[in-house]
């Protein structure tokens, strides 16, 4: 993206959990023997300064047996940014989230 603001970022997420949902492999509702985990990874040279602190600390969407977790990396800093918290309802989950995101994205 050309430049990106939290709003972009939020509706780029939902679109691309949207997306994720309507290309899983079992059609039944997640929680039923399935769940869906998207990383909508957003690539950007201007990275609004607002846009930056949402994405750190704003917890994600919240899901039924699955997660939308937005990713940004800046290319002028060569940075990538995800949310830096562990929300309640997917403690268990979160710390494997973002090791998983460095580790394929960083």
């Amino acid at each position: 993206m050309e430049s990106l603001d939290a709003g972009t970022l939020r509706n780029f997420s939902a679109e691309a959990f949207r997306c994720a949902k309507l290309r899983k492999t079992v059609p039944l509702p997640c929680g039923f023997f399935e769940s869906v985990w998207c990383y909508a990874v957003a690539v950007t040279g201007r990275l609004d300064s607002a846009a930056e602190q949402a994405v750190r600390q704003q917890a994600p969407a919240k899901h039924w047996a699955a997660a939308e977790i937005p990713v940004v990396y800046d290319t002028t800093r060569r940075q990538l940014f995800t949310f830096e918290g562990t929300p309640l309802w997917g403690a268990a989950y979160y710390a494997g989230f973002r090791s998983q995101i460095k580790r394929l994205l960083g």
